[in-house]
């Protein structure tokens, strides 16, 4: 789980924030540099330049509003991957340069220590970045500029504790219109265990911001495919539903070990145990920077169902073919058996 807004990638800050999860940038935290420069008539003098630069988080948000680079993703409208192009956002150039400060140190006689130059330079760069408090942006599909998509952010200034507000406010196609490449690969078989409706509301929950109804979805999808196993083997297991429902769900994974997949079964506890926290336990703000995780488990899990699936039934095929191809063969071999057949 990431928490530090540095630890996102550009496309995480467009397609993984849901509405509101916002983060608090250090904007203070500056990063110090000193390099050996020459200097003198002829470069004949080697002299230490100091710089201070933007925070590693402020730095983070000019390059993501500055990002042009493509970059390969679903497009709702296509209902395929293709290649996606932001734009930079039109900002003031003066936010391009991330050098607040900079002396040598034959110069540190006339700097005045009660000036602290970083610190003014860094007001007069968020001033000039709020001046539109109000950030969108933009995304085109390369295979069809009309095909675009909005990321609306608002900023917020807290100078006494040194951090800006970054917070998602808005955003077309919908997080549940993203969402849909990874739901649709496994839809029948969701449909199959009746969970595709829910699992649908988990990530439309998620998007809107509502993390903790979220859970409850996504909870719902694990309970559906736990007892859908149950019934499937009930006559090998031996044990009657109103039994199995009054066992815990860590005893009810192990009594199903054999016929559910390894990925559920080996990290029960933790994804059963963290669905139930996020609805009884986390704040809105905690269920929604976990989510992502949940998420990504609950996929694995009938990832591998569908893989099983397909294999069996590959190996049935290839079983019928082999039949096919060997009786074929030893007809021609025996053609007298054919004949008095």
């Amino acid at each position: 789980m990431k928490g530090s807004f540095k630890d996102y990638s550009f496309e995480d800050l467009l397609f993984k924030l849901s509405l509101y999860q916002r983060f608090n940038l250090d904007i203070k935290n500056y990063i110090s540099k000193t390099t050996i420069v020459p200097w003198g008539n002829y470069n004949e003098i080697k002299i230490n330049r100091h710089e201070t630069h933007y925070s590693e988080d402020f730095q983070h948000l000019i390059n993501f509003l500055r990002w042009e680079g493509k970059f390969y993703k679903y497009c709702p409208y296509c209902k395929r991957a293709n290649s996606l192009q932001p734009s930079q956002y039109v900002m003031e150039e003066e936010l391009a340069d991330s050098m607040l400060e900079s002396f040598r140190d034959d110069e540190t006689e006339y700097i005045d220590p009660s000036i602290n130059m970083a610190d003014i330079t860094m007001a007069i760069r968020l001033n000039l970045l709020l001046k539109n408090k109000t950030i969108t942006k933009f995304v085109k599909c390369s295979h069809d500029p009309n095909h675009e998509f909005m990321f609306i952010y608002n900023l917020k200034v807290d100078t006494y504790k040194n951090i800006l507000e970054l917070k998602k406010i808005g955003q077309t196609p919908s997080m549940s219109d993203f969402a849909r490449q990874n739901i649709n690969k496994h839809q029948k078989l969701m449909n199959d265990l009746n969970c595709f409706e829910d699992f649908v509301m988990a990530t439309h929950m998620y998007g809107s911001g509502t993390g903790v109804a979220a859970y409850t979805y996504l909870r719902r999808v694990f309970e559906k495919v736990v007892y859908r196993v149950f019934r499937d083997n009930q006559l090998e297991l031996g044990k009657n539903e109103s039994e199995f429902r009054e066992m815990r769900m860590k005893d009810k994974i192990i009594l199903l070990k054999d016929f559910l997949p390894n990925f559920l079964t080996s990290n029960n506890s933790n994804i059963y145990g963290l669905l139930s926290s996020g609805i009884h336990e986390l704040s809105e703000e905690e269920a929604t920077l976990m989510f992502p995780v949940l998420e990504s488990a609950i996929l694995i899990i009938f990832k591998e169902k569908q893989d099983k699936i397909d294999d069996d039934d590959l190996k049935q095929k290839t079983h019928n073919a082999l039949n096919n191809f060997a009786t074929k063969n030893n007809t021609k071999r025996n053609p007298k058996t054919e004949s008095r057949l």
